[in-house]
C-alpha cells in the first residue's frame, strides 16, 4: 500500500497481517527523523547502496538491520528473542533455554581447614593466627587524601572565590594607584 501522509493509519497503526506500506520520503535525514518517531523496530531492510545503508543503520533504531536483502528465514515464524543478538540461522539458539548456574564439584583447599577447624572442638592455633595475620601488600599505592567532597570545595573555590578575589585584589590595586596619582598632582 502506499501513502503519502505521516498521520495516515497505514504509518501509525500495527497490523498482524502482512503488508508492506511504502512511504515516500525526502532525505536521509528526513528517513532518519521519521524512524525514530516510533518505538525502536525489530529490523531494519535497507535497500540502498552500501555507505548509505550503512549511514541509516546508525541512526536507525533497530534491533537488526539488513541491506539489499529479506532474508528468508525471517518470513516464517515468530519474531527472535529481544535481548539476544539477531542471527537467522538459527534463529533460536540452545543457550538462549539454559540458565547459567554455579556448580562446585570439589572444595578447595582451604576449606579443608576450616571444616577440620569448625568440628575439631577448640579453634587450631594455625587457623586462628592464619585468620588475625595481616593481610599481604597488594602492591598499590596510597589511595587519594582528597575526598569526594573535598574535591567539590576545593572545585568551587576555584570556580568562584578565586576570580572574586583576584577581581578585588585587582580593583584595590588600580583605586591605590588612582588614590596615590592624584595625591602626586
Amino acid at each position: 500500500m502506499f501513502t503519502k501522509s505521516r498521520k495516515s493509519k497505514l504509518v501509525t497503526k500495527k497490523f498482524t497481517q502482512p503488508i508492506l506500506v511504502i512511504h515516500p520520503i525526502s532525505s536521509l535525514d528526513d528517513a532518519i527523523d521519521f524512524a525514530n518517531n516510533g518505538d525502536t523496530l525489530l529490523a531494519a531492510y535497507l535497500f540502498a547502496n552500501l555507505a548509505t545503508a550503512k549511514y541509516l543503520a546508525q541512526f536507525v533504531p533497530a534491533h537488526a538491520s539488513y541491506t539489499n536483502h529479506i532474508p528468508p528465514a525471517l518470513l516464517v515464524g515468530p519474531a527472535a528473542p529481544l535481548h539476544h543478538p539477531a542471527a537467522t540461522h538459527p534463529r533460536y539458539d540452545p543457550a538462549l533455554f539454559t540458565v547459567p548456574r554455579p556448580a562446585h564439584a570439589t572444595a578447595p583447599a582451604s576449606s579443608a581447614k576450616l571444616h577440620a577447624a569448625l568440628t575439631s572442638g577448640p579453634p587450631a592455633a594455625g587457623l586462628r593466627a592464619e585468620s588475625v595475620a595481616p593481610l599481604k601488600a597488594d602492591g598499590q599505592r596510597a589511595g587519594k587524601i582528597v575526598g569526594f567532597f573535598d574535591q567539590g570545595l576545593i572545585t568551587g573555590v576555584v570556580v568562584f572565590v578565586l576570580p572574586v578575589v583576584a577581581g578585588l585584589g585587582t580593583l584595590g590595586f588600580l583605586g591605590v594607584r588612582m588614590g596615590v596619582r592624584k595625591m602626586l598632582r
